[in-house]
């Protein structure tokens, strides 16, 4: 009798592991698994009602006929998981903008490390010393859909960070044209060309054209 419930014993656990292993299988992080289209689109909407209104940074006789800013399809491959490290040196650095005579003040605060398609990228993040919101890191980045496809200057992130926090979701789904893509008036930060991404991020909004 002992020996049969000895036996038994592993049939037990193969079954348990048979009913329970897709389970497991489920609760693995996958790449895009973040991903939200839906929100997306929302967002995106959104901002296009936004830049209807007369505070928005479209000139008046772009407004008026504006009917909505360019986007890649929402992809989920674009939707990464990343490894974020702050850095122990934080050099200050001034950026060059749009206007030649201006530069901005910002603080190379961390890095971001990444995967897309099995290639691997690292962009820093930068602390806008004039900023008010001390726990946002602006996310720069040029790629190689910049002149075609999107605007020349790069595009930008914008990352909530927690202090002690590591891994982080980085949805280039978001990624926005600088103020000065739409309106010359604006002073936009360019992006250092250590952020430069080889490959193209076909994702976010695409190069703003005054056709619509």
């Amino acid at each position: 009798m002992l020996n049969s419930k000895i036996t038994k014993l592993p049939n037990l656990i193969i079954l348990f592991i048979l009913m329970f292993f897709p389970y497991f299988l489920s609760q693995a992080q996958k790449p895009g698994e973040y991903f939200d289209s839906d929100a997306i689109i929302k967002f995106r909407n959104k901002k296009n009602i936004d830049f209807k209104k007369e505070d928005s940074p479209l000139l008046a006789e772009t407004r008026k006929d504006f009917t909505g800013l360019k986007y890649y399809e929402p992809i989920a491959k674009f939707c990464v998981k990343a490894r974020y490290t702050e850095l122990k040196k934080k050099d200050t650095i001034d950026f060059a903008t749009s206007k030649k005579e201006k530069t901005k003040k910002f603080l190379r605060f961390g890095k971001f490390s990444f995967s897309i398609d099995g290639k691997d990228y690292e962009l820093f993040a930068y602390l806008y010393l004039a900023g008010k919101n001390k726990n946002e890191l602006f996310l720069p980045f040029t790629d190689l859909t910049n002149e075609d496809e999107t605007y020349h200057g790069g595009r930008y992130l914008d990352i909530e960070i927690s202090k002690g926090e590591e891994n982080y979701i980085i949805d280039f789904n978001y990624a926005y044209n600088p103020l000065c893509s739409y309106n010359p008036k604006f002073t936009c930060p360019l992006v250092p060309l250590e952020n430069h991404v080889k490959q193209k991020i076909l994702a976010g909004e695409k190069l703003f054209l005054n056709d619509n």
